[in-house]
């Protein structure tokens, strides 16, 4: 059978070593040796209680890689650099214990290793040297091997004496390699190393006899443990580990104010923390990577550089020892500091290290880790002193706020009370926590222990052991000096025959200026006991009595340079996501007081790691990290610096510092427990003695609470806010202040409420990105299954919800939004809180009540209903218990002398007395009220709403009152009015109540306690207010300390309640606060809001001339069920209450208008879910009168007031009252004016303002005399449109008439779609959403709330899909909801546009066409119907327009009726079409042959039955009177026309036999755009190359190309020059400098060869761009076209026609001719022009992009050779452009404005040359040109002379050989037809191309 190799290779090794110890000698544990030392002991374990047992230790643990078979240094830190040569002094020389266990069948091998120290390298890292003049050491083998048992290798005082070495140290122990068992090694040994600093262990026998002894330990201090793993696993986590895996992020104090030793810094101002220190997770040589040679390599020292900061990588270096240009590096340096001159260039910005390891041949790792340092405000150390008054660092000050999840004190139990300072008792012989949770990994010192001695600082007897050792801790309750001087400062100890003496040697007390320090020092325990600002402490102070004194323990270690765990700290229970934590906890240095080392080395200070982790099982996750940089130190004289090289010492020792910071626990997983760890982060362990204790790991509770949003007015719960922590809010919700939100999170503007959208609506765009959605609900504390439902809406119709839905910003000034918020007095507050906006309960149906506890609950999401119950959801953030307190009532009715009664019950004819009822606190927090009697009120007979408004008394000197902002003039003490005449107007206007005068009529009684009052109707509501400067005791009452505001109630119960308007919708929230004064919404009574109908003064005419009524819906009504609301016949005027119409108000106010002729009404139970008033049931009739038709003027608002009666089962009125509406006048003829203004948008068509709408006027509508658009005045003012209005588009319209710039005023439509989902607003979904969302910044906006206004319209049952009901009479009207995008008839001026007519509801639309005469156009129509004939003009007989122009009334339908008002001769109109061709070889007089796109044009037609249909192109020219031309003027058509046929004429005038029928091609839609609302959003057409723009607005060609997928040339015929247009996606060109290619102009055609058919789709729509550029022909403004390339334009004149050849550098371009990157020359045949090209390959082009310019040739296509002027114009980065005449042998330089004169017909004479600039490269290289002309001809030229050619055919035969030519032009010719091989040489250079003759 094979055998297994790799088991037999073990078995066979295993085998030979066996044989080989046994034949040695002895026996030692496998796979252990000690080299050649064979001492060997029988270890034996300690088991006699808790402290002594083996295991009973603290355990550190490190994961160690190694390369199998290969050895690995270990070692103990503190014994490498401490050596004591003294015999009398064994503080280092510890029992050290190293062995191996193993899961495998072999386990490793450990060997002692010697190595090399010197005394520097010692005490340079804090060590102790006392080895007399001996600088250097060398360790050797003095271990002993375990010889059962573990096995391993130990060392201590005990073995050395047992054996009787005179050497031997612990240093010689401290370092042994470790080898695995072979070198298949993958995972299963651990190494182990046990210390102790004890000396109880024991020895039999007690000297060495030869025999092996057996040895039982002493108690461990420490134990190392050491888990071996593979190099490879070490190359996978950290080196090729992704970039985001070695990331390690830690937060740090920004600030840190300290003097520090070398002068720097300051105690008071804010300085940066420069003492930043950084450690890696294991030392250098614990890192391997791939080396070079491809074999695995191992570190040996650490490199960092610094983003931003270093350029090169540094080795790890002491920056607080040697200097910048001899720093000092430690052996295996594992922390490194950042220095403190690399912190300004990352001032308040992350700080990013990268660290990598070097190995010992200078190879580089790969980036090991990277650190990220984040700064933190207000966070770090503190002294108390400065820091005990500031309760915001004191979290356990603050229950309600914070809960504590986790402590460590130290104390051991309960402390001490009133302690007598015993020296034993002032150290703890029980170490902190137990083993087993191992919350430190330091060792623990015992002070029942027998330790090892030392002497005492100095030398002399008696030995003393210190309490400072390294890596060592002790619990101390206190370190003062008094403690020293007792019983000579020493305690004895005894223990097993053993006696010693300890002293409490804290090393800055045993330093230089140790005088310095003699005040007390003690545990925190301690000081909590004695701080009266300390909750548990408060109910302890009687007066000045002292607090009892409590002392627990500190924590003090002497930490050495090794990341060791200071404690861990566990947490209660488990944590959700998004908690913010606060941990503190309080250090003191304790470390020398002074320098050492000659004055320049200090100690160092102490610096912390703390680790926040949660742990799954075995896996434990780091959720937050925070460095706390250096502790506080004040090297310094009452704050000052002390100067150079004087002796200095840290006043800040031995006093406690505050460590304070928070963070929020990020990550969204829940983990099984979580805990604190805190690790020493020191460089090496000179200083970093310090003391720790009081740490504390809070969580902030959810701060949401439900409060009272009115005042203490309030008798019921009515309104309410929501309040929470804003900090603790964003944490929650995972945001950073001031960052946007994750796209996620973000909310949409449509689901927004209005008060949030109107904040918005002034913000920049992005404003919206910063806020996210947030939940409120309530639960009553005794039911925590289920929210409170609540209809947070405030709207009836949608119940009830669980949540509110609130909004926040991660910018705390955008809170104001909710207008609850004060951000200026929140802003510097370290917590500030924010409230949602209003919650209001229903009235009827309270659903919370006061005396009731409630808890309020945040959330991050909409609660599901599995997530209602918070019974045992831990993570649900609710706030603490609360109840809502009301105060009583304000006032009391009785009827008789003692009867009370409720208000609602007061009845008619009854008298009743009505007293007020004072109540008042003593102070905002006290709960209860107190009654002040005879307090003095004024009442008011009225509504709250009246008593509030504004501007209802109007003083002489302008100032105006509220009826409570007067009556408070009247009453303050300080009041600055004319007090005698606010009481005036308040008596004229409503009456003051005098008792001298029984018949006066009044509404006001002043500064009564009571009065009496008789109820005549079934309803009256009254006002009361508290008078101000209320005194008790002569006190005056600070106003929050009562109701200062207003409490309206009702006799009677409430009174019935109407108002008009839209039943379906709820009133508009908030109304626009933009209106002026007045506002058209607002009732300037009572300040409520006003309904508005809009209608048209034709229409209110027509109603009046015929008797016709306008009926008007009930928006809302209440009443009791028995009545119902009716015209009151005691008073049916309807008056005129408030107006816009500043000229006529006077006249106006308080007019009779119109008269309520009819009300329905019926009883509506408004307590059913949904019920409300319905159209055809609850409405009211009014009728206009004279007076309206003369008075009211278009463009204007009138509110009316209308009164009403209630009327019971007996038609008797129980109550009277009005309301308001407000009617808007609509003008029948406006002008749109809207343009853009600066960053200002105008171009919504539904914005009635003065920037978007005027009224017309009569000459722009080409109208005489004083009617029609000027009938009703010549005022702007204007309204919407609305079905009736005829509406003017005037491109170049302005507010005052004036010329504008074309195509500036345009409106821009979008679809109107009634509103989805937002519920608040619009619960039906039957209003529009006048909102344009991703176009507001296109459009603007409409006018704030015009979708709630009503329109009259006689179509009004269409418009509410419904059966008529209610039928209208003749000419009356109702009212429909507002529609938008409407108008009558529509006129379209020249030069003007309107984008998407498809959401244009209209019935015909007119077109002007403007034109020069004497040119050609291409034109296109945008409407339907039009055909050729209607392409007439007027002859200006009989004032039928002007001569060749329409100047006719815009709406008036236009005919051709006659010979005398019409022509089409004189003026004459001449009419073509397009023929396109394919490429046409054009042959240039005796030159070779070139090739061109020949265009051919239709011969002239007059046929009048051409379908000029949208899409389609057409081409006209007029020719008109030399008086005409003379006067400069323009033609002037217009469409459409309503001929249905037309006559053809004889020259003479005369009508011929025969018409023309038009009838098919005008359709019945004739006025109609092709994009209107009823037909498709896309256009088809087939042409024979020339399309037409189909919109009334630019056409997007880059869109037009995209969509119909064919080539970027397009061409443009302009009067008698031919434009070629190149859009492309790199570039956009055109012949014409002034003409963006990108758009065409509305009315405007094009030839597009390349395309029969063609399809526009609405996607194509463009607005007129305004770089100044030409958009069309007709057009004058143009958008800022892409990157310009570098270009040159040459303009080929002759007779003053002109046309353009264009050529463009771009890198990336071909020298060849590539369609759509160049553009080929459409040769027009009927133009006599000469057309200049430039050749690109052998193609004629108009545009030439090239990659560079190198003998391009230039010609001129012409029918003749007539001299023409070449004139040129650079633009970009042309440079040094020349003209070569080859002909002449000339160079011409190309600048701007040259010009020559050349031949009509010519081609390869001319050359250009130059170079063009590119990002990059300057292309001027001289090359030699081939091409083939045609004919049989090929060109060569070349800038330097030519000097040989010679042309092969494809098969190598030569046929042709020019020789000795010195030309630089050759012309090849009688060449057939075939492929050429050219080989052309010039004086410089060789070309060889292949070349095609046709």
């Amino acid at each position: 059978m094979k055998r297994n190799k790799i088991k037999y290779d073990r078995w066979l090794r295993m085998l030979l070593l066996s044989f080989a110890l046994l034949i040695g000698g002895g026996w030692m544990a496998w796979g252990q040796t000690a080299d050649t030392n064979s001492r060997q002991i029988k270890l034996v374990y300690s088991t006699d209680n808790d402290y002594h047992k083996h295991d009973s230790v603290f355990v550190e643990t490190k994961v160690i890689y190694v390369i199998p078979g290969e050895k690995r240094e270990l070692f103990i830190p503190e014994m490498r650099i401490n050596i004591n040569h003294n015999v009398n002094n064994h503080r280092y020389n510890w029992y050290i214990h190293w062995y191996v266990k193993s899961e495998n069948d072999s386990k490793g091998v450990i060997e002692f290793k010697s190595f090399e120290t010197t005394k520097d390298k010692a005490m340079l890292q804090g060590g102790e040297w006392t080895f007399g003049d001996t600088k250097n050491y060398t360790t050797t083998n003095h271990f002993v091997n375990v010889q059962n048992g573990d096995g391993g290798l130990v060392w201590s005082k005990r073995l050395k004496e047992y054996f009787a070495d005179d050497s031997g140290y612990g240093m010689d122990a401290s370092t042994i390699t470790y080898t695995t068992a072979d070198k298949f090694y993958k995972e299963g040994d651990t190494l182990y190393c046990d210390v102790s600093i004890y000396q109880d262990g024991a020895i039999k026998p007690q000297k060495y006899n030869g025999t092996i002894g057996e040895y039982t330990e002493p108690t461990l201090t420490k134990r190392t443990k050491y888990i071996i793993k593979h190099y490879q696993e070490c190359i996978k986590k950290y080196v090729d580990a992704k970039e985001e895996d070695k990331k390690i992020e830690f937060d740090y104090p920004a600030i840190r104010n300290a003097m520090n030793y070398d002068g720097t810094g300051s105690l008071t101002e804010n300085n940066l923390n420069r003492t930043i220190n950084f450690s890696m997770s294991s030392l250098p040589n614990n890192y391997f990577w791939i080396g070079e040679n491809g074999q695995p390599t191992q570190g040996e020292y650490f490199q960092y550089q610094i983003d931003n900061i270093m350029d090169e990588y540094e080795n790890f270096h002491l920056t607080t020892r040697g200097t910048n240009t001899n720093p000092i590096s430690l052996d295996l340096q594992q922390t490194q500091r950042i220095p403190r001159d690399m912190y300004d260039g990352v001032k308040g910005k992350d700080i990013t290290v990268h660290v990598r390891a070097v190995n010992s041949q200078g190879e580089k790792s790969k980036d090991l880790a990277i650190f990220v340092f984040h700064p933190l405000e207000d966070v770090g150390f503190e002294i108390e002193k400065n820091i005990k008054d500031n309760d915001g660092r004191y979290p356990r000050r603050d229950k309600g706020r914070y809960e504590l999840i986790g402590s460590v004190d130290f104390d051991l139990g309960d402390p001490i009370v009133n302690w007598d300072k015993k020296e034993e008792e002032n150290i703890a012989s029980e170490p902190f926590g137990f083993f087993g949770e191992n919350q430190t990994t330091y060792g623990f010192w015992n002070k029942n222990i027998f330790p090892l001695l030392r002497t005492q600082w100095g030398g002399a007897a008696p030995y003393y052991f210190a309490t400072s050792n390294q890596n060592i801790y002790g619990l101390f309750r206190s370190a003062n000096s008094s403690l020293h001087t007792i019983n000579n400062g020493y305690i004895q100890k005894s223990e097993g025959g053993d006696n010693w003496q300890y002293r409490y040697y804290f090393p800055v007390l045993v330093s230089a200026d140790n005088d310095k320090f003699t005040e007390d020092f003690y545990d925190r325990t301690f000081y909590i006991s004695q701080d009266k600002n300390d909750p548990d402490n408060k109910n302890e102070i009687e007066g000045d009595v002292d607090l009892e004194k409590r002392y627990g323990h500190f924590y003090y270690v002497d930490a050495s340079n090794e990341p060791g765990t200071v404690v861990e700290v566990p947490i209660n229970g488990t944590l959700c996501p998004n908690t913010e934590i606060i941990v503190t906890a309080w250090l003191a240095d304790m470390t020398r007081a002074n320098w050492v080392g000659g004055g320049k080395d200090y100690p160092l200070a102490p610096n912390l790691n703390i680790f926040f982790k949660g742990k799954n099982g075995k896996e434990e996750v780091v959720l937050h990290r925070f460095t706390t940089g250096d502790a506080l130190v004040n090297y310094s004289e009452d704050g000052k610096p002390v100067s150079i090289g004087t002796p200095k010492y840290n006043s800040y020792l031995m006093k406690w510092q505050q460590l304070y910071y928070s963070f929020v626990v990020e990550s969204d997983e829940i983990y099984d427990t979580y805990y604190l760890e805190i690790q020493n982060n020191e460089p090496h362990t000179d200083g970093a003695d310090y003391a720790i204790d009081d740490i504390r790991i809070f969580k902030t509770k959810p701060q949401v609470d439900l409060v009272k949003a009115g005042d203490l007015c309030e008798t019921d719960i009515n309104t309410l806010r929501f309040v929470t922590d804003y900090n603790r809010a964003l944490d929650v919700l995972g945001l950073k202040k001031g960052e946007k939100v994750p796209e996620n999170q973000r909310v949409k503007k449509e689901d927004l409420p209005q008060l949030l959208q109107d904040y918005l609506a002034d913000k920049p765009e992005d404003a919206i990105d910063y806020f996210t959605s947030i939940y409120y609900s309530v639960y009553k504390e005794s039911d925590k299954s289920k929210p409170i439902q609540i209809n947070y809406t405030d709207l009836r119709s949608s119940g009830k919800q669980n949540y509110r839905t609130s909004y926040i910003s991660t910018k705390l000034e955008d809170m104001v939004w909710t207008q609850t918020f004060d951000y200026e007095s929140s802003k510097d507050l370290s917590n500030p809180k924010i409230a949602s906006a209003p919650v209001y309960l229903d009235i009827e149906n309270r659903e919370l009540e006061p005396g009731v506890y409630y808890i309020a609950r945040l959330s991050t999401h909409p609660l599901t209903e599995s997530e209602l119950n918070i019974e045992n959801d831990h993570c649900a953030l609710i706030g603490e218990p609360f109840q809502l307190t009301i105060s009583n009532s304000n006032y009391e009715i009785t009827n008789g002398e003692t009867k009370v009664i409720k208000p609602e019950d007061a009845v008619v004819g009854e008298t009743y007395t009505i007293a007020g009822k004072f109540w008042y606190k003593t102070s905002i927090d006290a709960e209860e009220f107190l009654e002040l009697k005879e307090a003095k009120f004024d009442w008011f007979l009225g509504t709250r709403e009246e008593f509030k408004a504004e501007n209802m008394i109007k003083l002489s000197n302008g100032g105006s009152y509220s009826i409570e902002e007067a009556l408070s003039e009247l009453t303050k003490d300080d009041g600055i009015a004319n007090k005698d005449e606010i009481r005036r107007l308040l008596d004229e206007k409503y009456g003051i109540k005098d008792d001298n005068n029984k018949e006066k009529e009044w509404r006001l009684i002043l500064g009564e306690s009571s009065f009496e009052y008789t109820m005549n109707l079934g309803y009256q509501s009254v006002v009361i207010r508290a008078q101000e400067n209320q005194k008790v005791d002569g006190q005056p009452i600070k106003e929050k300390l009562y109701c200062s505001d207003p409490v309206q109630f009702d006799l009677g119960g409430t009174p019935p309640t109407v108002t008009p308007g839209d039943p379906e919708v709820p009133d508009p929230d908030p109304t626009d606060p933009e209106n002026p004064d007045p506002q058209p919404d607002k009732d300037p009574d009572t300040g409520s809001h006003v309904r508005s109908v809009r209608v048209g003064l034709i229409q209110i005419q027509k109603m009046e001339e015929n008797q016709g009524t306008l009926r008007i819906p009930i928006h809302f009504r209440k009443s009791k069920k028995n009545e119902v609301f009716a015209v009151n016949t005691k008073n049916t005027k309807i008056t005129v209450c408030s107006t816009s119409d500043k000229d006529r108000k006077d006249d106006l106010m308080n007019q009779q208008v119109a008269t309520l002729v009819d009300f329905g009404d019926e009883y509506v139970n408004i307590a059913e879910n949904g019920a409300k008033p319905q159209w055809d049931k609850h409405f009211f009739k009014i009728q206009f009168n004279e007076n309206t038709v003369k008075s009211f003027r278009e463009g204007f608002w009138y509110m009316v007031d209308i009164p009403y009666a209630v009327i019971d089962k007996d038609k008797k009125i129980v109550y009277e009252n009005s309301f308001k509406l407000t009617f808007k006048i609509v003008p029948e003829y406006v002008t749109w004016i809207g343009k853009t203004d600066g960053t200002e948008v105008y171009h919504n068509w539904n914005n009635d303002d003065l920037n978007h709408w005027r009224r017309s006027t009569n000459a722009e509508l080409y109208i005489s005399g004083e009617k029609e658009a000027e009938a009703n005045g010549t005022h702007n003012e204007a309204y919407t449109p609305m079905r009736f209005t005829k509406v003017t588009i005037h491109g170049k319209a302005t507010l005052d008439e004036a010329t504008g710039t074309s195509y500036a005023a345009y409106p821009h439509l979008y679809k109107l779609e009634k509103n989805t989902g937002a519920q608040e607003k619009d619960p039906n979904n039957v209003l529009l959403n006048m909102n344009p969302d991703n176009l507001l910044n296109e459009i603007g906006t409409a006018t704030k709330n015009i979708e709630y206004d009503l329109l009259a319209d006689p179509e009004f049952e269409v418009e509410l899909n419904q059966e008529p009901v209610n039928a209208l009479s003749d000419h009356s009207y109702a009212c429909v909801r507002f529609y938008g995008n409407a108008c009558d008839e529509i006129y379209i001026k020249p030069e003007s546009e309107i984008l998407h007519t498809e959401y244009l509801t209209y019935n015909k639309a007119h077109v002007d066409y403007e034109m020069d005469p004497n040119r050609w156009y291409m034109l296109a129509s945008p409407l339907k119907g039009v055909v050729s004939g209607d392409m007439y003009l007027p002859t200006g007989e009989n004032n039928t327009g002007k001569y060749a122009r329409q100047e006719t009334p815009a709406f008036k339908d236009i005919k051709y009726l006659n010979n005398t008002e019409y022509t089409r001769w004189d003026p004459a109109v001449y009419m073509r079409g397009w023929n396109n061709s394919s490429v046409t070889v054009v042959y240039p007089k005796d030159k070779p042959v070139e090739y061109a796109v020949l265009g051919n044009w239709s011969n002239l037609y007059n046929d009048v039955n051409v379908s000029f249909a949208p899409g389609h192109g057409f081409s006209i020219g007029t020719k008109v009177s030399t008086d005409f031309l003379n006067k400069q003027e323009k033609v002037l058509f217009r469409l459409p026309k309503e001929d249905s046929k037309y006559y053809y004429y004889s020259n003479d005038g005369n009508i011929k036999d025969y018409y023309i029928d038009i009838s098919k091609n005008r359709t019945e839609k004739n006025g109609r755009f092709y994009f209107s609302p009823d037909e498709k959003e896309s256009l088809t057409v087939q042409t024979t190359g020339m399309f037409g723009n189909p919109f009334m607005s630019h056409l997007d060609m880059s869109e037009f190309i995209k969509e119909n997928g064919s080539g970027s040339i397009y061409y443009i015929l302009n009067g008698n020059t031919m434009i070629t247009n190149i859009v492309g996606a790199e570039y956009n060109l055109s012949t014409d400098s002034d003409y963006d290619p990108n758009y065409v102009a509305p009315l405007q055609s094009f030839i597009k060869n390349d395309l029969k058919n063609a399809v526009f789709t609405t996607a194509m729509i463009a607005k007129a761009p305004t770089s100044g550029k030409k958009v069309g022909l007709r057009s004058a403004t143009a958008a800022a076209s892409e990157k310009t390339l570098p270009q040159l334009r040459i303009t080929a004149s002759r007779g003053g026609v002109h046309n353009t050849a264009l050529v463009a550098g771009l890198v990336t371009a071909s020298d060849s001719y590539i369609e759509g990157e160049d553009a080929a020359l459409l040769i027009n045949e009927e133009v006599a022009a000469p057309q200049v090209y430039t050749l690109a390959g052998n193609q004629m082009t108009a545009i030439n992009v090239t990659p560079e310019l190198k003998d391009i040739p230039v010609g001129i296509y012409g029918k003749d050779a007539s001299p023409v002027e070449l004139s040129f114009k650079l633009s970009g980065d042309m440079q040094n452009v020349t003209l070569v005449d080859k002909q002449s042998g000339k160079v011409y330089p190309v600048t701007d404005g040259l010009t020559l004169t050349v031949s009509g017909n010519t081609s390869g004479r001319y050359f250009l040359n130059g170079s063009i600039a590119t990002s990059n490269e300057v292309i001027a290289r001289n090359e030699i040109v081939c091409y083939a002309n045609g004919n049989g001809q090929i060109v060569v030229s070349s800038v330097d002379p030519l000097t040989r050619i010679s042309v092969y055919s494809v098969s190598g035969q030569r046929l042709r050989y020019l020789d000795n030519l010195n030309m630089q032009t050759v012309y090849v010719k009688d060449l057939a037809p075939g492929i050429y091989i050219v080989k052309a040489e010039s004086v410089t250079q060789v070309c060889s191309e292949k070349m095609e003759v046709k």
